[in-house]
């Protein structure tokens, strides 16, 4: 168990300060972008607009109908998926801007982003965001945190980082 905790949370890392600002920047956008512009339409957060009514963690009504018109199995159940949607938005979103768990965020993104993609025809912006969003979590993926973010400092408190990937 520890050891596929080390491969999910371990970052690659190099001493140049600019390479690991060259990993971290992306992943901050691509937090930036999620969690304060998309999903604060799609789900109840404090920065969510006031005329949406929305409470803490609900989904608004729009995006459950919208999901609703997805291909099965999405649209059999849509409130999971615009929950796992919310959530991927906003936790994950924040996540990828500290860099505590990146890896796991950004699968979670490139599986909701596949699924907006697939189902393109009934939402009302284009392909590109989605394979930005998918490009940026692969670059994440592989590569993790880098030194700036709360993974490096997990895995040198509790991991040897004397490897990199």
């Amino acid at each position: 168990m520890k050891s596929i905790l080390h491969k999910v949370i371990q970052p690659f890392t190099c001493d140049s300060w600019y390479l690991n600002l060259f990993i971290k920047v992306p992943q901050i956008v691509m937090g930036i972008i999620l969690a304060f512009h998309f999903g604060k339409y799609s789900f109840g957060v404090p920065w969510s607009p006031e005329r949406l009514n929305l409470t803490f963690f609900e989904v608004a009504p729009w995006f459950l109908d919208v999901v609703s018109n997805f291909y099965n199995p999405i649209g059999n159940f849509p409130y999971a998926f615009a929950l796992f949607s919310g959530l991927t938005k906003i936790v994950g979103g924040i996540a990828l801007i500290l860099g505590v768990f990146s890896r796991i965020a950004s699968f979670c993104v490139i599986i909701l982003m596949s699924i907006f993609l697939i189902n393109q025809e009934f939402i009302d912006f284009n392909f590109t965001f989605p394979l930005f969003f998918i490009a940026v979590s692969c670059f994440s993926l592989y590569f993790g945190s880098g030194k700036f973010g709360i993974d490096y400092l997990i895995a040198k408190k509790f991991f040897s980082t004397s490897s990199n990937r």
